[in-house]
């Protein structure tokens, strides 16, 4: 049981790491996109579709981040609870 216990906290870990640098990569690409859309002539009509889609990539990435901070602090608080006695 303890190999399979390890097992699941190993891939717990790789996930919540994968969910991180996914996360800020999306912040990245948002924020390139956020700036191009600064850059993009006046004269268009309308919101440029950088700036839309850096808007919704933005909002993926920080909700994801978010995820990943729960998940960290409700892992530890659960690993807090658990050495009361």
């Amino acid at each position: 049981m303890d190999s399979n216990d390890s097992e699941a906290e190993n891939s717990g870990k790789s996930r919540k790491k994968a969910m991180f640098i996914s996360s800020l990569m999306l912040i990245l690409i948002a924020v390139v996109l956020l700036n191009r859309a600064e850059e993009v002539q006046e004269h268009t009509l309308g919101p440029a579709w950088e700036g839309i889609c850096g808007g919704l990539v933005m909002l993926i990435g920080v909700v994801l981040l978010l995820q990943t901070g729960f998940m960290t602090v409700f892992r530890a608080l659960k690993s807090l609870l658990q050495k009361i006695p």
